[in-house]
């Protein structure tokens, strides 16, 4: 017996060294992980952190209302049919209230277009149409679209704050929407979207606040797009290039974090480089169909991703 370990004594001597030392590193674990911050509450911390934040509702009316305001004013638009319905439902509440008391529109005026929808030929047969639902008066929703923007920013200022948003982003939001608001007031139609655009660009910068798996950076991606088809539409050729290039500098950057979108990621990319040929040809008609595919891109590509983070 003696003998038989006696064999194996020269092999169990390498054997010490090992053992010790995985003894070591296994017991100096949770002081590396203290060393380094990865405690199991910071573990369990970091695993939070990676789960998508939820969007503010008031966040989503500022950006749908401001969508509603480019449709009713008839320029460039990027949500579907179905989230402009979602809308124009809040906004409808806030007209109705506030239709009265607005100040884009005296009681005098309200009364003028009344006689004269009564006066109408289709309101002495009693027809109907679906333009003769619509407001005549575009400027009519754009004020109640005025009025809910106000609203929530008003709500929304405190939870921004609390967010960590700077106070440089809040005075430049207040700014944009007052600026916005007495863009409204001229009843200037490439004046009031280029302002409203202005005003986008602040909703994008407070997206890009919170952890969502739609890439904030699409949003401004809109906001270029918009911007060269606002000023092309009105010959301001230096900053439709400057808009351009914005873009495709803003487009190199978001196309590196997107994950499993190959495909789409490709028909931007491209639709991208086709309206980069229509600017050089200054042709705005085509700048503005070129421009709205864009969009109409980006639109599908945010509907993915949120299909999916489910």
């Amino acid at each position: 017996m003696g003998n038989s370990l006696s064999k194996f004594h020269p092999q169990l001597k390498y054997l010490v060294p090992v053992i010790t030392s995985l003894t070591i590193i296994l017991s100096g674990c949770s002081l590396v992980d203290k060393m380094f911050g990865n405690s199991p509450e910071q573990t369990e911390q970091a695993k939070q952190e990676e789960k998508p934040e939820k969007i503010p509702k008031q966040l989503e009316e500022l950006d749908l209302t401001l969508e509603n305001l480019f449709k009713t004013l008839g320029g460039p638009t990027a949500v579907t049919s179905q989230e402009q319905q979602q809308g124009n439902s809040k906004n409808q509440s806030t007209q109705n209230q506030n239709q009265q008391e607005s100040p884009f529109q005296s009681q005098e005026q309200a009364q003028k277009q009344q006689q004269t929808g009564n006066n109408s030929p289709q309101n002495k047969n009693g027809q109907q149409t679906e333009q003769s639902a619509q407001p005549s008066d575009p400027w009519q929703q754009t004020a109640a679209d005025i009025e809910s923007l106000h609203s929530a920013w008003n709500d929304y200022m405190p939870e921004i704050t609390q967010k960590g948003a700077s106070k440089e982003l809040l005075d430049k939001f207040s700014d944009a929407l007052n600026n916005l608001t007495k863009a409204v007031e001229t009843k200037d139609k490439n004046k009031t979207m280029l302002a409203a655009n202005n005003l986008y660009a602040g909703v994008a910068e407070m997206y890009a606040l919170y952890k969502i798996k739609t890439v904030p950076g699409l949003k401004l991606l809109i906001y270029h797009t918009r911007n060269v088809i606002l000023n092309s539409a009105i010959d301001n050729w230096s900053e439709t290039m400057t808009a351009r290039d914005e873009l495709k500098a803003a487009w190199s950057l978001v196309r590196t974090t997107l994950e499993g979108q190959k495909e789409r990621e490709v028909k931007l990319d491209l639709s991208i480089s086709e309206l980069d040929k229509v600017i050089k040809e200054k042709n705005i008609d085509l700048i503005e169909i070129k421009g709205k595919l864009i969009l109409a891109n980006i639109e599908s590509l945010q509907k993915s991703l949120k299909e999916a983070s489910r």
